[in-house]
């Protein structure tokens, strides 16, 4: 199953191996980023720039300016829907570990929520639609410990590398920017791998951390299983 949210290894809230995927949380030293679920309490966003968001199409979305787009990206609920067409969000009480199947774009605006594995293909999308150069990383550590995933977008807009906002690490569009993709994408990895020296301590390893751009598509329904299987390949 999914990989992402059960503190014991990092991947998503669902699946045998919990994975984990970032979440925001105001603390920290350095970073106020900590990569570990706990509660998203998203405001819900009716309206977006005039947009209807309870009843908007995809391509309403799409049409968004990117200040906009991001807005409604960050109203969107972190959660999943299961290949039975079930819906869980995270902050829910009786949440719990189904059967994880990968969400579509229309789904992610149907559902009104998703992963950070879905999204990155849902900003994918919209920087493609726009001509917007964009980037995607996936990151993994797998110890006997923790295993943890997240999925990560970079898009370069006004002669600027940034992290694309998402639905729980509370970034903003732009902020901070860089002029090399590499830095942008080490200053997001110091964020990840503190998270992980700060649950692990003196058991981190480094050589238990696998990070990698990727360009494959993923079919909607496929499993979390078929998802890691897909974008480990080298």
């Amino acid at each position: 199953m999914f990989r992402h949210f059960v503190p014991s290894r990092w991947l998503h809230p669902l699946a045998p191996l919990m994975r984990l995927s970032p979440v925001y949380l105001p603390s920290a030293k350095q970073h106020k980023m900590l990569f570990a679920a706990s509660k998203f309490d998203n405001e819900y966003r009716p309206f977006v720039k005039g947009v209807k968001i309870q009843v908007a199409t995809l391509d309403e979305i799409m049409s968004l300016d990117i200040e906009a787009f991001f807005e409604y990206v960050k109203s969107l609920q972190y959660g999943y829907r299961d290949k039975f067409g079930g819906i869980h969000i995270a902050s829910d009480k009786d949440f719990a570990e189904k059967a994880y199947s990968f969400s579509s774009p229309e789904e992610i605006v149907k559902n009104n929520c998703c992963w950070c594995w879905d999204l990155a293909e849902f900003i994918k999308l919209y920087c493609t639609r726009h001509g917007i150069i964009c980037r995607s990383y996936f990151m993994e550590y797998f110890s006997n410990e923790l295993h943890q995933t997240h999925t990560q977008v970079f898009l370069y807009s006004q002669g600027k590398w940034s992290a694309a906002p998402d639905n729980c690490l509370g970034l903003v569009f732009g902020t901070p920017s860089f002029n090399e993709l590499e830095d942008c994408v080490q200053w997001f990895l110091s964020l990840f791998t503190g998270y992980l020296m700060s649950i692990l301590k003196e058991k981190y390893d480094m050589k238990n951390l696998f990070v990698k751009e990727y360009t494959c598509a993923f079919s909607a329904g496929i499993s979390d299983d078929e998802y890691l299987s897909q974008v480990r390949k080298r």
